[in-house]
């Protein structure tokens, strides 16, 4: 990467990351409307990138706009999902990108919401962020200098084992500055990987369209589904430990 694109990267990165600390920190009406923007484009660029005339906006918004209500939200995802499936099986086509899309957006915007509105919804939600930002720093600068061995070749042709391993150093780091809790650093190592196996499953789609970003809608750094593949599983997967007791403070 040129000097001019990695210093678009950095201002960009930094812009970002003060609109959503904010955004986090704020919580309430503001947090939920920056995640229903987000995944609305986010949409928007999978629709596109999909080219198949096919429209998600509609599935991964309602159920995110109902979002204070948890049950109706669920219903409205199952629903979204049977008619899915239902229209694909008409149409005799078994392998639906537009079901894909519902999944990889939707939950994990909900996830977010609901993890924010807990009692120490705050401090989980900068812990994960952190995490996860620590992560792809880290993969990114690590791979970088160091890297040699390709992780996932046929997936991705610049990820490789030391960015993965330089990763999970960044954020094992980045989960001690906040919490000093020798079970949050395994945690860390485990959400570490989670998040860049997301970034893989997300490169492995983009490959499938033959596209190298989303879109260009944040200089620099792609689209937003570029930007926050991090969280697509890692989301849920920290709601539901929040959940079970697994992670507290």
């Amino acid at each position: 990467m040129q000097a001019s694109e990695l210093q678009k990267r950095v201002v960009f990165g930094i812009i970002a990351a003060v609109v959503a600390g904010f955004a986090i920190y704020y919580g309430g009406s503001v947090f939920y409307l920056l995640v229903l923007i987000a995944s609305a484009v986010a949409s928007l660029e999978f629709d596109k990138m999909r080219g198949d005339g096919q429209i998600s906006f509609i599935f991964c918004a309602l159920p995110i706009l109902l979002s204070y209500h948890p049950k109706f939200a669920a219903l409205l995802i199952a629903v979204a999902i049977i008619l899915v499936m239902v229209q694909q099986f008409m149409a005799k086509k078994y392998y639906s990108w537009l079901l894909i899309t519902i999944l990889y957006i939707t939950i994990p915007a909900i996830s977010l919401l609901w993890l924010r509105n807990q009692e120490h919804g705050l401090e989980a939600v900068i812990w994960l962020a952190l995490v996860v930002v620590a992560s792809d720093i880290g993969g990114y600068f690590f791979g970088r200098a160091l890297g040699k061995n390709l992780l996932a070749p046929s997936i991705s042709p610049k990820k490789t084992w030391e960015g993965f391993a330089g990763g999970v150093f960044c954020a094992v780091i980045a989960s001690f500055i906040m919490v000093q809790e020798p079970k949050m650093i395994l945690i860390a190592i485990v959400i570490s990987a989670i998040g860049q196996t997301s970034d893989l499953m997300e490169s492995a789609i983009k490959r499938n369209f033959n596209v190298k970003d989303t879109s260009t809608i944040l200089p620099g750094h792609g689209g937003i589904m570029d930007r926050t593949d991090g969280f697509v599983l890692t989301a849920p997967i920290v709601a539901l430990f929040y959940q079970g007791g697994v992670i507290a403070w």
